[in-house]
């Protein structure tokens, strides 16, 4: 397991894993989209195919009926037949010659039918038995025939239906009327069932594919099954396709296309089963691995000679850098790779900076310990503890017993803080302790004169501070602020903290003055050594910042890191 872990963790098979799964991406990335659009394009291809196949035919049909209806229309305005229907002639031959000459200029026609309003049939078949009167407005197929002008599917005649597929016509009207437009009768002409057919053979919808027409009400037109013409419930699966309109039916992959025939009642409607295309796209996919493959193992041969000349260095510079800690540079033969180079000049620039800064941070600690030094002489002061002792000598003297107890426990206290037993850092709580001590001395030689409070939020006391901070500052408060006032002087520690940041703010209420005026050496040594320190400790974005103006008091804001670190 761990042989395993570290052979994971190797650059050279890192790097392998990462070039062959790029390789594998990028193919992927390239052959996904080419093959997606290629099915896309034979989609589309087909798609586009069947419309301009079933448009074509749907105008063919059209043109047959047109033309149909058209010969129907120049009969129908024939005044020989006007005469014979308004009983100004007997002579037939006229008119059976035109019935003729249609019968023989088109073989789908299967018969000519003109009946007149008053029942008379002339027709080139013989015993229809077609119902008939002496007036025919009153029979329901004859004024059906008048108003719908539309081809429907019907029987041999108009009065019966028969299933059979022979006997199947399909049969346009056309009205005869006088020149004043009153009806003489109605002509109409039976076309072979067939007709339909012809028009569609060029239709091509691969295995399981088919057309039919169906008209406005639903009634199927044309089937070449004629199962379907018999099967009310087949005639319902076709109606549901019609409802789908043209789409691609992703759930029984179907391609549905719908034209209308123009001029009619009828609608084409082409099914085309996307086996075929399925077929094609399983050959496609096919073809894409296949190439997938052969790019594979091209990159895969390519890539283990690169990364083999490319580890071979890099193991070298792994060699090196296993010296760390003796912080020696490496050193690389003169023909290898430029970012092997790159790198190993980075490292050697890494190295040396590391010593650099090795000799900054024990240059850095020599001056903490100096300025820790110096803080500590300066708050030993021959003055201070001069006056505190004949301070104690003089409350002897008049034998305040207490007060001396007091005086010189706080002495004792402020020295052994100060001293911290060696450390450098101090709790926040420690340094307001030993700063409350130094104000307690400081408070029994000024007596009335010398008031202050502490008010640091428990929150914060556990940081860690450079010990010595706060006393050389209320220290500068006292000699320069409220000793030289002619009015008693208060002094308050005080905190504002965030997350992050701590402001320690002392304020006292002394004579003031103009912070403009201050310089390196009139800050005094105890207010340098502090900011030194801090700046130290914290970096360049910390230290002090001194807010006073005169006769209104001084506020010294110390500005640290919540959580203190070697800058």
């Amino acid at each position: 397991m761990k042989k395993l872990k570290k052979l994971i963790h190797r650059f050279d098979f890192q790097i392998n894993a990462f070039y062959f799964s790029a390789a594998v991406f990028i193919i992927a990335l390239i052959s996904i989209p080419i093959y997606y659009s290629v099915s896309q394009l034979l989609i589309n291809e087909s798609i586009v195919s069947t419309q301009n196949v079933l448009e074509m035919s749907s105008m063919n049909i059209e043109t047959y009926i047109d033309k149909t209806k058209a010969e129907a229309s120049v009969f129908a305005e024939n005044l020989t037949l006007q005469a014979y229907l308004q009983n100004q002639t007997d002579d037939l031959s006229d008119i059976e010659h035109y019935i003729q000459s249609i019968l023989n200029h088109d073989d789908y026609i299967r018969s000519v039918i003109i009946v007149a309003k008053d029942g008379r049939i002339i027709s080139n078949e013989q015993d229809m038995g077609m119902t008939t009167s002496a007036d025919m407005m009153e029979e329901d197929w004859y004024k059906n025939a008048i108003h719908n002008t539309m081809p429907i599917l019907t029987g041999a005649r108009m009065q019966s239906f028969s299933s059979d597929m022979n006997d199947i016509v399909i049969s346009t009207s056309t009205e005869i009327k006088d020149a004043e437009g009153n009806n003489l009768g109605v002509l109409l002409i039976d076309m072979d069932y067939h007709v339909i057919a012809h028009y569609l053979q060029a239709v091509e919808m691969g295995d399981g594919g088919y057309v039919y027409i169906i008209n406005q009400n639903g009634q199927l037109v044309y089937h070449k099954d004629p199962d379907y013409i018999k099967d009310l419930s087949k005639q319902k699966e076709l109606q549901a396709l019609l409802s789908k309109g043209s789409c691609f039916d992703e759930k029984n992959n179907l391609l549905i296309h719908q034209t209308k025939i123009d001029h009619t009642d009828w609608t084409l409607v082409g099914v085309l089963p996307m086996n075929t295309l399925s077929i094609l796209k399983r050959q496609l996919m096919e073809h894409v691995i296949f190439i997938i493959i052969i790019i594979f193992l091209v990159v895969v041969l390519i890539g283990r000679t690169f990364l083999g000349r490319l580890s071979s260095p890099m193991k070298k510079l792994e060699k090196g850098m296993l010296e760390i800690e003796q912080l020696s540079e490496i050193q690389l033969p003169d023909r290898s790779y430029y970012e092997v180079e790159a790198f190993t000049n980075s490292y050697n620039l890494m190295i040396r900076k590391i010593k650099n800064l090795m000799r900054e941070l024990t240059a850095n600690e020599e001056r903490l310990k100096e300025a820790e030094i110096s803080a500590l002489i300066a708050q030993i002061n021959p003055h201070f503890l001069y006056n505190t002792l004949d301070t104690i000598i003089w409350m002897a003297e008049f034998r305040d017993y207490e007060k001396v107890i007091s005086l010189t426990k706080s002495l004792a206290a402020f020295f052994r803080l100060s001293l911290a037993n060696g450390k450098e850092l101090v709790s926040l709580k420690d340094e307001l302790e030993h700063v409350k001590q130094y104000l307690l001395i400081q408070q029994e030689r000024y007596g009335e004169k010398l008031t202050f409070a502490i008010k640091v939020d428990k929150a914060i006391q556990d940081i860690l501070i450079p010990k010595i901070t706060l006393q050389p500052i209320v220290e500068n408060s006292i000699d320069h602020g409220i000793k030289n006032s002619e009015r008693s002087g208060h002094i308050e520690i005080c905190a504002e903290y965030t997350d992050e940041e701590v402001n320690l703010l002392v304020k006292d209420d002394g004579v003031g003055f103009d912070p403009a005026i201050l310089t390196a050496k009139t800050k005094g040594v105890g207010l340098h050594n502090v900011e030194q320190r801090i700046k130290l400790y914290y970096g360049e974005n910390y230290g002090l910042t001194i807010n006073s103006k005169p006769q209104t008091g001084c506020t010294v804001i110390i500005h640290i890191h919540r959580f203190l670190k070697m800058r």
